[in-house]
C-alpha cells in the first residue's frame, strides 16, 4: 500500500532564483521614516530638558503645521475660496 504523500506531484525548482529588485522609492521613503522616527527620541530627551511637554507639543505642532502650509502652497498654489 502507497501512502498518499508519496503520490501527490513534486513542485520543481527554478533553474536560477529570481533577480534581486532594485531599491524602490517605498523602500527609500520606509527607510527615511525610520531615521526621522529613530531621532525623535534624541530630540525629544534634549527639548524636554529647556522645555515643558506642553510648551514642546506646541513648539512640533506649529512648526509642522507651517511645513504642511508651504508644502501645500508649493503643490497646489493659491490658497483660498474659489470666488
Amino acid at each position: 500500500m502507497t501512502s498518499p504523500l508519496s503520490a501527490a506531484p513534486t513542485a520543481q525548482l527554478p533553474a536560477r532564483p529570481p533577480a534581486r529588485l532594485p531599491a524602490s522609492s517605498a523602500d527609500a521613503g520606509m527607510l527615511l521614516v525610520c531615521l526621522i522616527w529613530g531621532a525623535n527620541f534624541s530630540v525629544m530627551k534634549a527639548a524636554f530638558a529647556h522645555l515643558p511637554p506642553l510648551a514642546f507639543t506646541a513648539v512640533r505642532f506649529t512648526v509642522s503645521s507651517l511645513l504642511l502650509y508651504g508644502l501645500v502652497r508649493w503643490r497646489y498654489g493659491r490658497i483660498g475660496s474659489t470666488r
